[in-house]
């Protein structure tokens, strides 16, 4: 049997690490790859979770080498437990991710060997390294530094099979990946409701365009929906009768319950939609340009009456004269997000509106801490 070392990452490592990551996220979405630098950052910090990744403590990456080659490779952080940081993430001790070479075929080189070994002793050497910072409790996931790809996906079962016998469960929610080539969406065609028409604004991810009534007395979309209205990550169908519409969805209670806005706001702007693209400093992409939907929200009285789709087409729209080839979006399977939003709806409005499911991905893995 051949030798395995478990130690830290070094600079050296930095090519085979990301071919590494690359082969885990070129299985999840076609033509996806990152760069080495974009490798590098996050295992330093994390710029784009501005939120979180504040509020970690230490971090840590650990490769496994075996015949000279990283066959493993898993990222540790450590978040704080001072007041600053949500309840849910004090003190936690997490596996960002965890990857490694599967299985080769029984004729492959000796150097070309099972990494499951080489994995497992990585996994054993990551939770102690989580039990020497004393956490109080262990998770785990595969959150690269790619679009769409975070969660343990359906094209990753050597490393969900490493989980569990690590002891770690699924018990979070399961979310679809979907992608569509921007032109494939259908061009825009005139307006679903008399008066409509686009406004370009900056959103909270990315660019946002609103679809305005030209004869109602508001016409800033900025003092219609603002950022109570719905949340910064989330995605809002809007039930369009023409695709048969779930009309499950509940009412927008944050439209509704805010007496701050003004009667004639919900006749200003139907919705909007926002569009993030990546940027080629932070991800390389090997066949264009990628962006994805950050909101994607139309206003209760205007659901199921074509809205979004005339959103989404003059999204793609935009998109292709930014160069934009691809455009991901995301829903949960069942349940409720954070926010009390069911993905019932928006999930039958992307398969009517050509969307592919590129996959399914777990997100949410837990341990008992070692006794």
């Amino acid at each position: 049997m051949s030798s395995i070392e478990v130690r830290p990452f070094r600079r050296g490592d930095r090519e085979q690490l990301t071919s590494l990551v690359n082969a885990h996220v070129a299985a999840v979405v076609p033509g996806m790859g990152v760069s080495v630098a974009t490798v590098l950052s996050q295992l330093e910090r994390e710029p784009g979770e501005f939120i979180v990744d504040p509020w970690v403590r230490e971090r840590a990456t650990l490769v496994a080498v075996e015949h000279d080659r990283i066959a493993a490779a898993a990222h540790l952080l450590w978040y704080a437990s001072d007041d600053r940081v949500s309840p849910a993430y004090r003190n936690t001790g997490e596996i960002r991710w965890l990857l490694f070479w599967p299985e080769g075929p029984a004729s492959a080189s000796a150097y070309w060997t099972d990494a499951t070994r080489a994995a497992e002793l990585l996994i054993a050497a990551c939770i102690r390294k989580l039990g020497e910072w004393e956490v109080s409790s262990l998770e785990a996931g595969g959150e690269l530094p790619a679009p769409g790809v975070y969660g343990v996906p359906e094209q990753w079962p050597h490393v969900r099979a490493l989980y569990e016998r690590a002891g770690f469960r699924h018990t979070g929610q399961t979310e679809a990946v979907y992608l569509i080539r921007v032109e494939d969406v259908p061009e825009p065609s005139g307006p679903p409701l008399a008066g409509l028409c686009i406004r370009r604004s900056v959103g909270l991810n990315g660019t946002r365009l609103s679809a305005v009534f030209t004869d109602s007395t508001v016409l800033t979309d900025n003092t219609v929906l603002t950022d109570s209205t719905v949340s910064a990550d989330s995605t809002m169908y809007d039930g369009d009768t023409e695709f048969g519409g779930d009309t499950a969805l509940a009412e927008d209670t944050a439209l509704a319950e805010d007496t701050a806005l003004a009667e004639d706001t919900v006749t200003g702007v139907a919705g909007y939609i926002e569009m993030e693209i990546f940027e080629e400093g932070e991800r390389l992409a090997r066949h264009g340009g990628w962006a994805d939907i950050g909101n994607l929200h139309v206003a209760e009285p205007y659901r199921r009456r074509g809205v979004a789709s005339w959103l989404l087409a003059h999204a793609a729209e935009w998109l292709s004269l930014a160069q934009v080839g691809r455009l991901l979006t995301y829903a949960w399977l069942s349940g409720t997000d954070p926010g009390g939003q069911n993905d019932d709806g928006y999930r039958a409005f992307l398969t009517a509106s050509s969307f592919r499911e590129l996959t399914r991905t777990a997100r949410g893995w837990d341990r008992e801490m070692p006794q």
